[in-house]
């Protein structure tokens, strides 16, 4: 399956979701262009990850469901891309609101297929947690989702990589200190589970913060086939089953991890 990731800058319009919107649909055209079957967004990509307003409380970039009418745009550039579109953005669910990755497919449906499980803690002030783990089927492929917090847990990512080929994760690492965690935390989700992964970072300046984009795709051994630079842009590259396979069996650590852990406490030995 060929993957574009599509790094989008901040909304370059007064109106932030419409900006964002337009941005999105011009990186699916251009996904699309290169011959993409699924394009991939960041975290909160529709209006910004605002870290500012998320602080406060306060964020008035929230859809009111997946048929919101500010998504055509993106709804006819997939259409016209004939491929499939995952987009972050806030979605206002039942219980709260959700930061959530949208499924747009060529015919206009939209739907949520995964809302951030794991919150920092100021998210919590604007989010309500996603239900669990979702494993997404696309082209052939099974595609265990993801949004920035998830990937820094394993044992959430192998209870996708499981039942998948490819993790992907939306997200917004910013300058300093999270590029560390960046580095470490998806070549380490797809060496520990011969699996590949894929993030798409946020890029540039929102809310305060400094976005470093980056975005990569990862090969099963951990090792980083595509990577972006650090300006609005669309990568692509290719996602192998096969892969996973070979990986798998060079490097067989899901196999033999055992099915539980129980340390038994020693004591000291007698004075």
């Amino acid at each position: 399956m060929r993957l574009a990731l599509a790094q989008c800058g901040p909304p370059p319009t007064e109106d932030a979701v419409e900006g964002s919107v337009a941005a999105v649909a011009d990186a699916v055209a251009r996904a699309g262009d290169q011959g993409a079957e699924l394009v991939a967004t960041s975290e909160l990509v529709i209006g910004g990850y605002r870290t500012d307003l998320i602080l406060r409380g306060d964020l008035p970039t929230v859809l009111q469901g997946p048929d919101d009418p500010r998504l055509d745009p993106v709804r006819e550039a997939v259409r016209r891309a004939a491929t499939t579109a995952l987009v972050g953005a806030a979605v206002a669910g039942p219980d709260g609101t959700l930061n959530a990755l949208l499924r747009v497919n060529p015919d206009g449906d939209v739907d949520v297929v995964h809302a951030k499980v794991h919150l920092w803690a100021e998210e919590r002030r604007v989010f309500v947690p996603g239900p669990g783990p979702v494993v997404l089927e696309h082209a052939g492929l099974r595609i265990g989702l993801g949004i920035c917090y998830d990937a820094a847990f394993p044992e959430y990512c192998r209870s996708l990589a499981r039942d998948a080929h490819l993790l992907l994760f939306a997200s917004a690492f910013a300058v300093g200190e999270e590029e560390r965690r960046h580095t470490i935390y998806h070549p380490s989700r797809a060496l520990e589970s011969g699996v590949h992964v894929a993030v798409v970072n946020a890029v540039g300046e929102q809310g305060g913060a400094t976005f470093f984009g980056r975005s990569q795709l990862i090969d099963p051994w951990g090792r980083r086939s595509v990577v972006a630079g650090d300006t609005p842009t669309v990568v692509v590259g290719d996602v192998d089953p096969e892969a996973c396979r070979a990986a798998r069996d060079e490097l067989p650590y899901l196999q033999d991890l055992q099915p539980h852990y129980r340390p038994s406490t020693v004591g000291r030995n007698p004075s």
